[in-house]
Order: C-alpha cells, then sequence, then structure tokens
C-alpha cells in the first residue's frame, strides 16, 4: 500500500509539472543565446528524444543508442564504442561511438561517468546517423507531435579550451570545412541553445514534422586530421 501511495504521489508530481506554466524569464529578457529561437514550453515542457552517447546514461547502457544486444551496468556488459585512438574508417559510414581512454580512471568507484561521443573525423569523409533509432522510438513513445526542432550538442573541452584539431560545429555556416545535412538538406548555420546548437535550415528552424531524421556529417579539410566530438542529438 506504501508503495502504491508513493507510486501515485509520484504520476501526480509529474502532471503538475506538466501542467505548470514554465519560468521564461530569461526569454523574456531577451536573451537569445539560451532559446536559440526555440518556444521556451518547447523545451522545458515538450517531449523529446535524446540520442546520447553520455555514460552511464540508461540508453547507452541498455544498447538503446546503440542499437546492441550488449546490455550491461555502470561497469561492464555494455557496448563502449570505438577507442578513438585505435578505430579505422567505418565500413559502413555509420557516425561512430568513441572514447578517449584518458577519460578512464583507474579507480573502479570512478568508473562510470564518461564524456563519449559520436566522432566526425577529417579523414572519414560523409559518416551519417539516423535519430531517434529504431529502438529509441520503441522505448522512448511520443504522445505528441514531433516539433521538427533537431539540437547538436558536442563534448565540452576542459576550462572551454579546445585543442586546435577541433572543429567547432558554428564553422557549418562558412560551407568551406564543416558539412551537415537532414535528410539531404544542408544546413546552413547553427543558433546556440544554452551551450547546444540548434540545426537552422533554408526554412529556419523547423525540418519536417517526422519522426527520424537522417543527419550527415562531414569535415572536409585535408591532411589536417581534424575532429568534431558530439555529446547528444536531441529531436524535438
Amino acid at each position: 500500500h506504501i508503495l502504491a501511495h508513493l507510486e501515485q504521489m509520484e504520476k501526480m508530481d509529474k502532471n503538475n509539472f506538466k501542467k505548470k506554466p514554465p519560468d521564461i524569464k530569461s526569454w523574456e529578457d531577451g536573451n537569445s543565446d539560451v532559446s536559440g529561437g526555440v518556444k521556451p514550453k518547447t523545451i522545458l515542457r515538450g517531449q523529446s528524444i535524446c540520442h546520447t552517447a553520455l555514460l552511464p546514461s540508461k540508453s547507452r547502457l541498455e544498447g538503446i543508442s546503440t542499437e546492441s544486444e550488449m546490455v550491461g551496468d555502470e561497469h561492464d556488459g555494455f557496448d563502449k564504442g570505438f577507442n578513438q585512438f585505435l578505430m579505422t574508417t567505418p565500413e559502413d559510414g555509420k557516425l561512430p561511438l568513441a572514447f578517449d581512454m584518458n577519460d578512464r580512471q583507474h579507480c573502479d568507484l570512478l568508473e562510470i561517468d564518461h564524456k563519449d561521443f559520436f566522432l566526425v573525423r577529417e579523414q572519414d569523409g560523409w559518416v551519417d546517423t539516423t535519430v531517434p533509432n529504431d529502438r529509441e522510438l520503441e522505448v522512448y513513445k511520443r504522445t505528441s507531435p514531433v516539433e521538427g526542432i533537431i539540437v547538436v550538442c558536442l563534448k565540452i573541452c576542459p576550462l572551454n579550451k579546445c585543442p586546435d584539431a577541433y572543429v567547432s560545429i558554428d564553422q557549418v555556416s562558412r560551407r568551406s570545412k564543416l558539412f551537415i545535412t537532414v535528410d539531404g538538406k544542408s544546413v546552413a548555420k547553427v543558433q546556440k541553445l544554452d551551450g547546444c546548437n540548434v540545426l537552422v535550415g533554408e526554412n529556419g528552424i523547423h525540418w519536417e514534422k517526422k519522426e527520424k531524421f537522417k543527419l550527415r556529417f562531414r569535415i572536409h579539410s585535408p591532411g589536417t586530421l581534424q575532429v568534431m566530438k558530439i555529446s547528444s542529438i536531441i529531436v524535438f
């Protein structure tokens, strides 16, 4: 009876949270660097699916984001992806999941929280991914219409100082080094969303209102071995 009561209270809390208007003071103050042009209610109350490389997210541990049969706990058994220093060009052209061995700890108690990433490399040419994937759609069922807004979050560099080999997603607007497409349509620029980036096409921040999107990435800077590290891709 106690468990049932607590579950009912939790359900009521969730419903109250969804119905309560969000605090949008930062947007009302005209802080466009926070909203990225997205309606505050969409960000704070809207449904989204987050395709993430970060650990210890449930989607990584249970093979949802990787569509893998490997399921484990915080310490082992899940799909770990590729060591970024040892990986070769993906034969299937898929955006690879990678990790940095320097991020791994030698203490078991700390071997949980890792900033893994989806890796775009200059030497790999075009790589693609579909977000959300079929497993994510199956597990995280939507109950409201898709907005068609796509947000890309990059791996955060220590002290926000990235090595010269890192390509910023802002460079997509120059159309000379970084190229991104959504279902074959070019991304013209990005708009900042609280540290992440809203993909903008010729019709603005709204792409088609569909369940899945095929994203392709390419860094064109021959001989530089430059990279871009993506921590998460979010679809509203």
